[in-house]
């Protein structure tokens, strides 16, 4: 909550500085008004006109390109918009209305409203009089003997195409570029602008009939004019986008739409796994159908309506991102047998700013697939190809502008059977991941050669130094693909940690273990290292399992069976330790499963400096032998 009012202050105070800065510029010229008159005698000397269809690979604007309509008097709605400040700060507007009134042959009047997210809108009104091809804003002088006069103030650019009107206007630290769209009858302005646009209308009434009575200012001086060449690639930008409009011609999104789309879907927690495919829509009520056109859908799939594609919208949420834009993931269903997950960013008006594929599935091979997973400012993909013993790994970037960045390709990460892990992890709902895949393991089973063991370790949690591994082991039928048994243990008691100690290796074992006449198990290794110089530690545990119908049970837990540790003070002062157990099943049995007998070697090795001044290492061992007894539930040490 107080992010959001820290936020929601730095906007009004953006608005507030930009409000300031209009107002001052318009004070500053009350001391610099030029004659209407004056701007009038200007040299007519205007160029060939260049038509806007006719700028593809145009590097450099003049004043020539902004022509408009013999009438643009209207009312419009904001297509995009942008504010730009001079401490390299941005302001997207989220929605905008401007009407213009056409005054006489040469002035047009206007009250306009903008509005940021989050923060209220602000209103304007005004004048602005067409001289020689180029508009300028009037304002009021209150002249010595009470009367009012007229004057120039700063250059406004604009230009119209059609529906489109483009409009450049500066300040002392901004320079500001907004694209609207002349309203049909129909349309209605957005509800949020409605109350300030009527306050802006009375203001602008009031400031008409000031304007009225006004005569003409004659005292010539400087007036502030736009000069493109300052800013030529924001220029470039400026035209390019409206050509873009231009070209959507009647096809713009209505914003009441994609708002109408936008309210109803739900907003994921990031990060989100992204892995949508055909076994998330197996009921009717599964599949919705969502307005393609309000999400402009046919802009990426230009055959999405047409017949013999049968392209449907059928699912969507929403991704906080930015509050700059809108982070939409739309699924599709491309025919019967294909069907894959768009992230889509839209601005804060509904269009698109970009797109990638971020999932897909298909069920016409099911040879291949893609999954996702979404960060903040990070997108990383697999790419599946079932047949292959791995899956490709690529990543873009989520930038600050809504656009998505270009696709770098990562690594290639080998899995053996991987036709074989996929399917345990949709039986899990699990996907690579939520896995640590130089854990994952899959290996014949020692007991039951039709089947095979399949280790997932499952991420509890993992940051920088240190994770966290859930356990599951599946017993799947390599042929039939059945699940025979399977077994779940929390990293709360599985051991399977790494800090400072690190878990580096997971292993299944070759080796038989008959605890009794009808029951055999098989052994799951887990390696340790500790990085210390000073204090060396490695570490091997075993743990057994025994499967019992459907289920795994473990019977013995985490039991060391190599131990290495040290001292060292420094190169010739200290010792290390090393204990191995090797073991053998005996004849004696406890709950009905046979004792374990534990073999126990234990070797030590100290290095010292002797007599000589010179390093000398001495060695020690001695043997003893551990019985485990199993208690009805697991085997423990007796003394």
């Amino acid at each position: 909550m107080k992010q959001e009012l820290i936020k929601l202050i730095g906007f009004r105070i953006k608005y507030l500085i930009l409000l300031v800065c209009i107002v001052a510029c318009r004070q500053s010229n009350k001391e610099q008004n030029v004659s209407i008159q004056e701007v009038e005698t200007v040299q007519d000397s205007i160029k060939t006109k260049t038509s806007i269809d006719d700028t593809n690979g145009i590097e450099t604007y003049d004043d020539n390109f902004f022509t408009v309509s013999e009438d643009f008097s209207g009312e419009y709605q904001l297509l995009d918009g942008i504010t730009y400040f001079s401490n390299s700060e941005e302001n997207k507007y989220y929605k905008s209305a401007i009407i213009f009134k056409k005054l006489s042959d040469t002035d047009y009047g206007y009250y306009y409203v903008d509005k940021i997210k989050d923060v209220s809108p602000i209103g304007y009104h005004g004048v602005i009089r067409q001289l020689k091809g180029k508009f300028y804003n009037l304002g009021i002088k209150e002249n010595d003997s009470h009367t009012n006069s007229l004057f120039i103030q700063s250059e406004v650019k604009l230009i119209t195409k059609g529906n489109i009107l483009g409009m450049i206007s500066f300040g002392g630290n901004f320079k500001k570029f907004m694209w609207f769209k002349k309203m049909e009858p129909e349309d209605q302005h957005h509800i949020s602008l409605q109350k300030t646009l009527a306050l802006g209308k009375s203001d602008y009434q009031k400031f008409i009939t000031e304007y009225q009575q006004a005569k003409n200012y004659e005292n010539p001086v400087f007036s502030q004019s736009i000069n493109l060449e300052e800013f030529p690639e924001l220029t470039q930008q400026f035209f390019q986008k409206l050509q873009q409009f231009k070209d959507l011609n009647k096809e713009s999104i209505k914003h009441e739409d994609f708002e109408a789309i936008l309210s109803s879907l739900k907003t994921k927690t990031l990060p989100v796994i992204e892995s949508t495919n055909f076994d998330d829509f197996i009921e009717a009520e599964d599949f919705k159908n969502l307005d393609y056109k309000a999400l402009s859908l046919d802009k990426i799939y230009p055959y999405f309506n047409e017949e013999g594609y049968n392209f449907r919208a059928i699912s969507a949420y929403k991704l906080d991102i930015s509050n700059q834009f809108y982070t939409l993931v739309v699924t599709i269903k491309k025919g019967d047998h294909e069907m894959e997950s768009q992230l889509i960013n839209y601005d804060l008006n509904g269009r698109i700013l970009d797109f990638k594929l971020v999932s897909y599935d298909e069920i016409a091979e099911g040879l291949s697939a893609i999954q996702s997973k979404i960060t903040k400012d990070t997108v990383n993909r697999h790419h599946f190809f079932y047949e292959d013993e791995g899956f490709e790994e690529d990543y873009f970037q989520i930038l600050e502008n809504g656009n998505l960045g270009e696709i770098k390709a990562k690594n290639t990460v080998e899995i053996q059977n991987m036709p074989l892990v996929h399917h345990a992890l949709h039986h899990l709902k699990l996907n690579l991941f939520n896995v640590k895949t130089n854990f994952l393991i899959t290996k014949t089973h020692p007991n039951q050669p039709e089947n095979r063991i399949v280790i997932i370790p499952e991420i509890e949690e993992e940051i920088e130094g240190f994770l966290a591994l859930h356990t599951h082991i599946l017993i799947i039928n390599e042929r039939l693909g059945t699940i025979k048994a399977k077994y779940f243990e929390s990293s709360k008691t599985n051991q399977w940690i790494s800090d400072a100690i690190r878990l580096d290796q997971i292993e299944i074992e070759t080796t038989t273990y008959q605890l009794s006449d009808s029951v055999n198990a098989f052994g799951i290794t887990a390696h340790y290292f500790g990085a210390s110089k000073a204090n060396p530690y490695y570490n091997k545990t075993l743990s057994l399992f025994v499967q019992s119908e459907n289920k795994l049970k473990k019977v013995l837990k985490n039991f060391s069976v190599e131990q290495i540790t040290g001292e060292w003070n420094d190169a010739c002062d200290g010792k290390d330790v090393a204990v191995r157990r090797s073991l053998a099943m005996s004849e004696v049995t406890s709950q009905d499963f046979y004792d374990i007998i534990a073999r126990q070697e234990t070797a030590t090795t100290t290095l010292f400096m002797n007599d000589l001044d010179e390093c000398d290492e001495k060695e020690t061992s001695n043997n003893q032998t551990v019985i485990l007894k199993f208690n009805g539930l697991e085997y423990q040490m007796v003394n």
